[in-house]
């Protein structure tokens, strides 16, 4: 066994008492086997640092987002340095859902090229044929739908310049790297599926709510302080607003007052 596997083992067999002390459903030994596959298959993000990788696989814990590869709910990514826990749109839809406010929701990307039909008023729906013979053009915009308990349902839409202007007041947006540069349609997804959390019915936040959006808006350089986030858990909507309107940290201070008060 090579010394670099030895260490990145000994890194993530390291991560194990935090991992545990955490109320999760995750099991570690299943999780370290899958990020020992991960950091074996990218050499550049098993040199990123040793604690940052350790605070990852915690984060999956802390969110309930498993690294099983066929799920797609989480990523190991790098990023300046570190090894950072990614959640994806799918994985933001899972901690909503087992939250208990919705039973589904699902978003997608709409081309120029597509049919997509949007009526607002006393009988809101949308109607979206995705064209699929030929070239779909650029993208237009993006809808998330959530599927209520009572059996109704909730959308939201926003056009492309909507998702410009979020992606700018993003650090990784305004690089043009991270997930904003190889996974966009996702990116323009889990935006909308932030959007739409505003609108729907609300029941007591879980830990793991307030966690991944937490963890999202950190990773696309919104720093929360622990401090912040206990305040906005009184109105979890606040953790999806920092993420699209607010850059600096006296307007995240006064934010988190407003939502306290």
């Amino acid at each position: 066994m090579s010394n670099i596997v030895v260490q990145t083992r000994d890194i993530i067999v390291a991560a194990r008492p935090k991992f545990e002390a955490v109320k999760s459903n995750l099991d570690f030994g299943k999780e370290a086997g899958f990020a020992m596959q991960i950091l074996q298959k990218n050499a550049f993000l098993a040199k990123t640092n040793p604690d940052s990788i350790k605070n990852a696989i915690v984060n999956c814990a802390l969110t309930g987002l498993t690294l099983n590869p066929v799920l797609k709910l989480a990523y190991l990514v790098p990023r300046k340095g570190e090894c950072i826990l990614d959640p994806s749109y799918m994985g933001l839809i899972k901690v909503l859902t087992d939250a208990g406010s919705v039973k589904n929701i699902y978003a997608e990307v709409v081309y120029e090229q597509d049919y997509f039909f949007i009526q607002q008023g006393t009988s809101p729906k949308i109607e979206h044929k995705p064209e699929v013979m030929g070239d779909r053009g650029k993208k237009v915009g993006v809808y998330a739908v959530a599927f209520l308990h009572n059996g109704g349902y909730q959308f939201e839409f926003m056009r492309a310049e909507q998702i410009g202007s979020i992606k700018q007041r993003s650090e990784m947006g305004k690089k043009n790297e991270g997930s904003w540069k190889t996974d966009e349609d996702e990116m323009w997804k889990k935006t909308v599926v932030k959007r739409l959390y505003k609108y729907l019915p609300k029941t007591d936040v879980s830990e793991a709510v307030v966690n991944a959006l937490q963890l999202d808006n950190q990773n696309n350089g919104i720093d929360f302080e622990a401090e912040q986030a206990t305040k906005a858990r009184s109105n979890a909507a606040a953790l999806f607003d920092e993420a699209e309107d607010v850059t600096g940290q006296g307007e995240l201070e006064e934010a988190a007052e407003e939502v306290q008060s």
